[in-house]
């Protein structure tokens, strides 16, 4: 989720972990073992040891408070004539816990659920990589009737009821996004172990799948962007010159991991560091599938795509795409594709040189793009609509001075139905709403805080979302306020 440099920047409070920053980065999460759907699970009977041993361990993943947002939290502007009224759905990044909120804070509903929370054993590996960030829940859905979607980061996927009931769950490696089609079924994000020989040498990888489930949460077909990358031209071309980067990460980097082990952790926590990073590149890692996961994506050369968002189209767009066809951004290789529902055909592509480690795109009612573009190496983020048939950004948001508005990893942004834009500016643990003449009409800072040695930490929000009031009572539908981001 986030590359070293950034670490780096965004937890100025914790020196000593710049070296092991080098290859501990924010990680999305995962997990294997048989699957377990369409029942309602037993509570595990360590869930009270993992509850303590989750509350011994610092999250170091919260993010520094600024300063000049030290007694910021809740509701901290509304402009109730020019907002837009509707109900605000978000949940704190550590927590597996999601919230309902109306435009004064107050919580209107509440989702949550401890089932595949990690073990004591997994939470252990923390210690050696304080950065793993897969406790919790990392994003969540409204479906109709009031059910929560919600990704335990590679590990599954639940469904839950108004009174958290778990209706179904299904062992999935998921990360990042899912949304649902129309007749019920649920396009998610997945990751799993490739190997893959380039340029002569072999390489194991991260590839990221489109897995769909039935409405019931069984998984009925699936396919591999990593595969679906190669097969055009253009988008193989940025894929190969990634392996080519990565090909000689692998031959260098590794060293730098192995030498802030050694500089910074005992000598026993060094060499199982080390030989965990051996096992990861061999193969023969002996920990669990989620920890596997969430620490090949940590090593950034081991994740060359990193798909941070899907949303399934529902408009056709003539000469562009077809209804039913899916929206997805590619992180690492700073690219929205518009692909076919079976992977197998691109049918738009856009984004190198022009936004960097992008997150959130969704289509507008106008046939346009908005998208999140994080804009790392500038130091700076912001908003765009783009006119994807032009391929010409027609607005922007930026901070005044662009640096104020600067979220390194994760965002969102969601255009409403008055032509207001609700940002999620992730790394503040804040949104906010601006109008098309970008004025700021309404704001919340997560109001989740906890004090760490001298400073204050604010658990970040990955997305925010707005429906409209009545999307709790309403039948039938997805009634998002807007488009689905």
């Amino acid at each position: 989720m986030c590359s070293a440099l950034t670490l780096i920047r965004s937890q100025p409070a914790w020196p000593l972990l710049a070296l092991v920053a080098l290859g501990c980065l924010s990680a999305c999460p995962e997990r294997e073992g048989p699957t377990n759907q369409n029942q309602h699970p037993t509570p595990d009977p360590q869930s009270r040891r993992t509850k303590r041993a989750l509350q011994s361990l610092p999250y170091l993943n919260w993010v520094p408070v600024k300063h000049r947002d030290r007694d910021k939290r809740g509701i901290t502007r509304h402009a109730p004539g020019r907002a837009w009224r509707g109900l605000n759905l978000y949940n704190s990044r550590p927590r597996s816990k999601a919230m309902l909120i109306d435009m004064e804070g107050r919580v209107v509903q509440t989702w949550s659920s401890s089932l595949g929370q990690p073990t004591p054993e997994e939470l252990s590996w923390r210690r050696l990589w304080p950065h793993l960030d897969f406790p919790g829940w990392e994003h969540v859905e409204l479906a109709p009737g009031g059910d929560l979607l919600a990704i335990v980061p590679f590990r599954m996927v639940l469904r839950l009821d108004r009174r958290s009931r778990v209706l179904w769950s299904t062992d999935l490696q998921a990360h990042h996004d899912l949304d649902l089609a129309p007749g019920g079924e649920i396009y998610v994000l997945t990751a799993e172990a490739l190997e893959v020989t380039h340029a002569g040498q072999k390489l194991r990888l991260i590839d990221n799948q489109v897995v769909v489930l039935d409405p019931k949460g069984e998984p009925v077909r699936r396919f591999s962007l990593y595969r679906a990358l190669l097969r055009h031209p253009t988008t193989a071309r940025l894929l190969r010159a990634k392996l080519d980067l990565t090909a000689q990460e692998f031959r260098n980097k590794f060293k730098l991991y192995n030498l802030g082990a050694r500089l910074l952790q005992s000598k026993d926590a060094a060499s199982r560091s080390q030989r965990a990073i051996r096992q990861l590149m061999t193969g023969t890692f002996k920990g669990s599938s989620r920890i596997e996961l969430a620490l090949m994506t940590s090593l950034h050369p081991m994740d060359p795509l990193h798909a941070n968002a899907l949303e399934i189209l529902p408009r056709d767009a003539a000469g562009l795409w077809q209804r039913g066809d899916l929206l997805l951004s590619i992180r690492e290789l700073d690219l929205i594709v518009v692909l076919s529902p079976d992977g197998r055909r691109l049918r738009w592509s856009w984004g190198p040189g022009e936004i960097e480690r992008q997150h959130h795109p969704s289509l507008l009612e106008n046939g346009h793009l908005l998208i999140f573009d994080n804009g790392q190496r500038q130091g700076r983020s912001r908003v765009l609509e783009l006119d994807a048939r032009a391929r010409k950004i027609v607005w922007s948001y930026v901070g005044k001075p662009p640096k104020s508005f600067f979220s390194p990893i994760r965002g969102g942004c969601q255009q409403l139905p008055n032509g207001n834009t609700l940002i999620t500016d992730s790394e503040r643990g804040r949104a906010f709403e601006v109008t098309r003449d970008k004025q700021l009409v309404w704001e919340f800072y997560n109001p989740d805080l906890q004090p760490f040695v001298k400073e204050q930490l604010r658990a970040p929000i990955y997305r925010m979302l707005r429906f409209a009031p009545d999307v709790l009572t309403r039948a039938g539908g997805r009634q998002r306020g807007p488009s689905k981001r």
